[in-house]
Order: structure tokens, then C-alpha cells, then sequence
């Protein structure tokens, strides 16, 4: 159950991303779910299985053909062993798994501790927002035009969508936003500058966005770590979900001799 609504939180975060960004779309069919930014980063735009295809051989078809005929990069993102048939379509069809997530959950939602040197604040000026765009750029090796259309004022203003920045000795460093929908506050965006990490930052601001989940009347929060944040959010209190988000893409073509 706690996986389900995770992976459903998840679905609903990409949703709402590409209804703030301009030029996103979304599109459904045959419990195949795609979310397109649009914008030139493999990592923004995906496909999710978040219902069973009756034809799976024809949902693959069809995810593909959306994301090619605009130009883009497919991929796919499928909780490991939930869809079998359509895992050994995607791997004949030259896909390969380059990304695997778990999903950590904290429920009851119990809001985590913050570390005192931190200040957290929410991104309300146009300043602040200029400065969660730099920082997420950097952290997550996005270029800065990417970013700056990725998270643009709309998204900051978004209902049910919050981003924060965190400063340490007066020195923007790190971010985090939060989504909530009817499955939970979902973490995403945690990043800290590299000169600042081992300091508090990331466990403060995801205080902060938890917090924030909690007070709008979310019982739950979840995420998708990255390797190297997984022991951060265990000593937050998350628990690893026997659940994992596997991402596909189409490996490319090997260049003639």
C-alpha cells in the first residue's frame, strides 16, 4: 500500500511539472502514462506504467512513437517485477535500465528534526528564485537555460507545490521542493552545493518541505534517492520500500568501424 502511493505521488508530481512548464504535455493510453516537458534533458521527459496495458507490445509502440515523433529520447521508467512483458519487450527493442531508485517512505509522517545552523526559507522573490534555478543547475548538472524553463515562477506559485532554499552562514546552498497531492508530500529536487555538503543543509531543507506536507495534511512523505542521499533520509526516519523505480531507455546505436 505504502509503495502504491508513493508510486502514484510520483505520477501526480509530473503531472502537475508538466502543467507548469511551458509547452509540457501529458498524455494516457492504455495505462501508460507520458510526461513531456519538452526541453533538451533525457531526464525530463518520461514515460510511466502506472495502470496494466491489455496490449503491451502496443503501449511500448505507442510511448515510443510519442516521444520520436517530437524528436525526443525515449524512456521509461517501471517498478522493477511489476511488469515483466513489457520488460522483455523494451530489452528486445535494444532497451537497457540506467537508473534504479528505491522508494523510501516516512509514516507515519513524523517531521524530522532541523539543524539550528540552517536557514531555510520558502522561494517567494524572484531573487530566491533566481537562486534555487542556479543551485539545482549545478547540483543536477542541468544547463542553466534547462533549469531556468524546468522551474519557472509558475511552478514556485503552484497549489500544492513548494520550493525552498537553504543557507548556510548566509550563503544560498542547497534546495529542496515539495508536492503534495491526495497520495502524500513528495520530496524531490534535494540538492546541496558541493562546498557545503556534511553540513546540515540537506537534512534542514527536507525538514522544511516535510514540514510544510505535514501542515497542508499529508499523513505521508515520499521520495526516490539517489545512492549517495539514501543514508541521509534513513537517519530522517524514511524507510527503504521493497520497491524499485527502474528507468529504460533505448541504448544508442554503435557507431560504424
Amino acid at each position: 500500500m505504502l509503495a502504491e502511493r508513493a508510486a502514484a505521488g510520483l505520477h501526480a508530481h509530473w503531472r502537475a511539472q508538466c502543467g507548469y512548464v511551458a509547452g509540457g504535455e501529458v498524455a494516457e493510453h492504455d495505462g501508460v502514462l507520458v510526461t513531456l516537458t519538452n526541453l533538451s534533458d533525457a531526464t525530463l521527459n518520461c514515460a510511466f506504467v502506472p495502470g496494466t496495458p491489455s496490449d503491451p507490445a502496443g503501449a511500448v509502440e505507442w510511448f515510443v512513437s510519442e516521444f520520436e515523433r517530437r524528436g525526443l529520447e525515449p524512456g521509461i521508467e517501471l517498478r522493477a517485477g511489476r511488469h515483466p512483458e513489457m520488460e522483455d519487450l523494451l530489452r528486445r527493442r535494444g532497451f537497457t535500465v540506467v537508473v534504479r531508485r528505491p522508494a523510501m517512505v516516512l509514516h507515519p509522517l513524523d517531521v524530522p528534526e532541523a539543524d539550528g545552523r540552517i536557514e531555510v526559507r520558502e522561494v517567494v522573490s524572484d531573487a530566491d528564485l533566481t537562486a534555487f534555478q542556479a543551485i539545482q543547475s549545478e547540483v543536477f548538472d542541468m544547463r542553466q537555460d534547462v533549469a531556468t524553463a524546468f522551474l519557472p515562477r509558475a511552478g514556485a506559485d503552484a497549489p500544492g507545490v513548494r520550493w525552498f532554499l537553504a543557507a548556510y552562514e548566509d550563503v544560498d546552498c542547497g534546495t529542496a521542493g515539495v508536492s503534495v497531492s491526495e497520495h502524500g508530500a513528495g520530496v524531490v529536487g534535494v540538492g546541496t552545493l558541493k562546498a557545503y555538503r556534511h553540513r546540515g543543509v540537506g537534512r534542514s531543507v527536507t525538514a522544511a518541505a516535510v514540514a510544510w506536507g505535514a501542515a497542508r495534511g499529508a499523513d505521508l512523505a515520499w521520495l526516490y534517492p539517489s545512492a549517495m542521499a539514501r543514508r541521509m533520509y534513513e537517519r530522517l526516519g524514511f524507510t527503504t520500500l521493497d520497491d524499485v523505480a527502474q528507468v529504460w531507455v533505448a541504448e544508442p546505436p554503435h557507431p560504424r568501424e
